[in-house]
This record gives structure tokens, C-alpha cells and sequence, in this order.
């Protein structure tokens, strides 16, 4: 894990220079190589060489092949002789720094000794400067040198060392991004849960991911970040947005469901985003602020009424009285409440789920639950 290697009696070298310098830059592909014989080594090339500067690494990590993977390249005879590689690894997502942190330190406090060197350039989400860490085995430092300016925000982070398992280290990298998520306006909103990468799903996920998107659809924003994690929840929700665009209750009438349920769980971002539905959808402003004050709206239509009030009764209590299954059975019929209570378990998942991935709404948006 040196910053400077001096390879002496060169002379004297019963093989190829050329090849043990090869050698080395493979162990170690970021250390300066001083040949020389009888320790010939000018102090200037050894001394003050400013070898823990953070400053420096940004220049070494920009100097390494963006694809750079020393673990993947044919060196078993190196690695077989000596048991050290080197693994390369960028994102282009902003990181998180709490999580970033944490696992570096745990990983460096169990895997240490094997980890000779770490170095890494880093974007950190919510800051605009670059972060810079290197570690020699357990000891790790780090701290911001500098704007990203234009620069494109790629972190890069290596590792040089024994053991390295490649797959563990890119997993753990990737879950330190921030979720950084685009909502349909355009703005961005931090979220708990990442937003996964195409590339990061499983075939039955991304089945499910390129259906969406051939329909026209939106994915990785709001609560589409959590279901993304399990193809089978994520297509079940798809299928119930369809559905719910064609059945027998009203685009209108569902807004009144979607509003009331993501409402009775302080559900803030799918509020803002179906309030502009609803609004597209021609329900009156004046609906939706009543139902984002808990009051009972003025409605024109007597079946729009109904689906509120049953709407508002199975929250409230999980069933229906008599008098209320009575009134919605008589104002809506069979199929349509049951088409209620369908849109209402829709919408709880929406709502849950939003609440879990942490998804805030735009400051733009329409209207804001109170």
C-alpha cells in the first residue's frame, strides 16, 4: 500500500524489469516506481511527496480507466503468488454520507488487515464539493477538497488488498446511494429506500419494469421505488391501476376513494399527486380541499356523495352498518361498492408504501395535505 516504490539494484535484476514493474502496478497501480541502483534515489523524489493529501487522490483516481477492474484482468499467476488485487468501483448516484460512513467503518474494523489501501473521490448527496477518503488498513480519513463544478459527479472508490470479493463490495457500494428520485414535475426528493438501477433487478423485475415503460409509465418516483423491490407486489399494483382506470366507478369517484384513504394515512406525496389527478380528472377544488379538511363536501352527483360516505365509514370503522350498507347498496349497487373497497386497498398500499420509501411531494404540487 506504498505511495512510492524504489526498485534498487536494477542491474543486478535476474529477470526483466519491464515484467516485475508490471507486477507491481497490478498490486498497486496508483504508487509512484523509482528504478535505481546502489540507492541512488534523489531526496526530492522521496521526501516531502505529500504522500497522505488528499488533494492527490482525486488526480490518481482520474487517471484510471473508467472501466478499470484489476480483480477482473488475467493475473492468476500474481494473484496466486501473492493473494493481492485491487477492485475499482463507481456509481454515478449521489451517495448517502451516514450510510457511507458506516460501512466503510465496519468494514474496514472486520476486514482491515486484508484491506491494505483505500482510496475515493465521492459525490455526496445535498453537497456540491467532492469528498476524498483513504484508508491504510483500519485507519481512514476523509474530507471535502473542492467543488464538482461541471465535472460529471461519478464517485470512484478502490480497494487494494486480499480476499477482495468483488460482488460483496459493489452490493454494499450501490446501497450507500442516496435515493435521490425525480417526482412527475421534475423535482427532487430524497427517499429511505434506493431507487433500483435497472440493471440491479432480477428478470421477473425487469419483466415488469420494461411493461411499464412501453406503456408510457413512470418508474423509480414515489412509492414505484418500493414496489420495484418485489416484481410480484409491483405487478399486482400495475394490474389494479388498470383496472381502476376502467371500471364501473367514475375517474371522479376514484379520486374521492384515492384522496380519502391516502388522507386517513398522512400519506403527504401521494395526496399532492392524486389531488392533480383528481383536479384533471374534473373534480372540484372545492372537493378536494373539503376532504383535506375532513368535511363532507357539497356534491352535485347523489353516487358521488355515496361513494364518500362509504368511503369515509370503512375507514373509520373497517365495515359497514346496516344503514350504511343498506345506502350503498341502494345508491351504488353491488359491483360499484365493491369497486369502493378494491380502490380503497388499492390506495392504502400507495399510501403505505410512500409513507415507508420517505417520498416528499414537490413544492409546486397542487395541494399540500394538511
Amino acid at each position: 500500500f506504498s505511495d512510492h516504490l524504489v526498485l534498487n539494484k536494477t542491474a543486478d535484476a535476474g529477470q526483466p524489469i519491464d515484467s516485475l514493474e508490471a507486477t507491481l502496478r497490478r498490486i498497486n497501480p496508483y504508487a509512484t516506481i523509482t528504478r535505481t541502483n546502489r540507492s541512488d534515489v534523489p531526496a526530492r523524489e522521496i521526501i516531502n511527496r505529500r504522500g497522505f493529501d488528499l488533494d492527490r487522490i482525486d488526480t490518481q483516481l482520474a487517471a484510471e480507466p473508467e472501466d478499470a477492474d484489476h480483480d477482473h484482468h488475467d493475473h492468476a499467476s500474481h494473484i496466486d503468488r501473492t493473494g493481492i488485487t485491487s477492485v475499482s468501483l463507481t456509481c454515478a448516484q449521489p451517495l448517502d454520507a451516514d450510510r457511507l460512513e458506516e460501512w466503510l467503518q465496519d468494514l474496514l474494523a472486520r476486514h482491515g488487515t486484508d484491506i491494505l489501501r483505500t482510496k475515493g473521490i465521492l459525490s455526496v448527496a445535498g453537497d456540491d464539493r467532492k469528498l476524498a477518503l483513504q484508508a491504510v488498513n483500519m485507519m481512514l480519513e476523509g474530507d471535502f477538497i473542492g467543488p464538482w463544478g461541471r465535472e460529471q459527479r461519478i464517485s470512484r472508490l478502490v480497494f487494494i488488498g486480499r480476499n477482495l470479493d468483488r460482488g460483496k463490495l459493489l452490493t454494499a457500494f450501490t446501497n450507500c446511494r442516496a435515493a435521490v428520485a425525480a417526482d412527475p414535475q421534475g423535482a427532487q426528493t430524497m427517499t429511505r429506500i434506493p431507487i433500483l438501477d435497472r440493471d440491479d433487478m432480477d428478470a421477473e423485475q425487469q419483466a415488469v419494469h420494461d411493461r411499464i415503460v412501453a406503456n408510457n409509465a413512470r418508474v423509480g418516483f414515489g412509492p414505484a421505488i418500493g414496489y420495484a423491490y418485489s416484481a410480484g407486489v409491483w405487478q399486482i399494483h400495475n394490474t389494479s391501476s388498470a383496472h381502476l382506470l376502467d371500471c364501473s366507478l367514475t375517474n371522479a369517484q376514484v379520486r374521492i376513494v384515492s384522496l380519502m384513504t391516502v388522507r386517513h394515512w398522512k400519506a403527504a406525496y401521494p395526496w399532492s399527486a392524486q389531488a392533480k389527478t383528481a383536479l384533471k380528472a374534473g373534480l372540484d377544488p372545492a372537493i378536494i380541499e373539503a376532504i383535506n379538511d375532513g368535511m363532507d363536501p357539497d356534491f352535485d352527483d347523489p353516487a358521488d356523495a355515496a361513494v364518500h360516505a362509504a368511503t369515509r365509514e370503512l375507514l373509520a370503522t373497517g365495515t359497514l352498518s346496516d344503514d350504511g350498507f343498506r345506502a350503498a347498496e341502494r345508491d351504488l349497487g353491488y359491483q360499484r361498492l365493491v369497486e369502493v373497497v378494491g380502490a380503497i386497498g388499492h390506495f392504502c398500499t400507495t399510501a403505505l408504501m410512500a409513507n415507508v420509501v420517505g417520498v416528499t411531494p414537490a413544492p409546486d404540487a397542487p395541494s399540500h395535505l394538511k
